[in-house]
């Protein structure tokens, strides 16, 4: 008897999604590529050490300065981002042994809220950089809603409909989302 909650209609799908174009079995998306999971450890280790490298700049800079919406936006990006990174890191790498269906669904949608939010306020700190000329502010608002508009669609529409398809799959040691057929 089997203990998984899974039909066999959609193991067989999945193992035949697992088999490569030569028949070989691949297990997971360290195999699909090798360079999948360094990447993503270096590029956070490289994000880590420039945090290091301007933190006395950021003492200076920020810390001293007068609280504003500004800054507050670039200490949020700056300390989330990395945590959200690393939890990031452990949930799609492939090296969780397991998660709990409700950390699946709280992170896949609390991690796609995040990345809206994130890139807002990137958005309006490149506003309060550039001094906010006219055009600047048009183009960027324009694209931040166009991107705001598509995510929070895409996000909605899969709470709505495939939220109850978010789990961890264990031959892949990843949170899984089945995809909408919109998409």
């Amino acid at each position: 008897m089997s203990t998984t909650p899974y039909s066999p209609e959609l193991l067989a799908s999945l193992e035949i999604a697992m088999h490569d174009h030569t028949g070989r079995h691949v297990l997971t998306i360290y195999r699909l590529n090798p360079l999948f999971i360094p990447l993503i450890v270096v590029g956070y280790a490289l994000l880590i050490y420039d945090h290091i490298l301007t933190f006395t700049d950021e003492i200076q800079f920020i810390w001293k300065a007068k609280r504003s919406p500004a800054v507050i936006m670039f200490l949020l990006n700056r300390y989330i981002t990395p945590i959200v990174l690393a939890i990031d890191l452990y949930d799609k790498a492939g090296i969780a042994t397991y998660a709990s269906h409700r950390f699946c669904v709280t992170w896949y949608f609390t991690e796609a809220m995040w990345y809206i939010v994130s890139f807002g306020m990137v958005h309006a700190l490149v506003m309060a950089i550039w001094g906010r000329p006219r055009w600047i502010v048009f183009l960027l608002s324009s694209l931040w809603l166009a991107y705001f508009c598509t995510t929070l669609g895409i996000l909605l529409a899969s709470l709505l409909t495939k939220a109850h398809t978010v789990h961890f799959e264990p031959l892949l040691k990843v949170c899984y989302l089945t995809i909408a057929p919109f998409l």
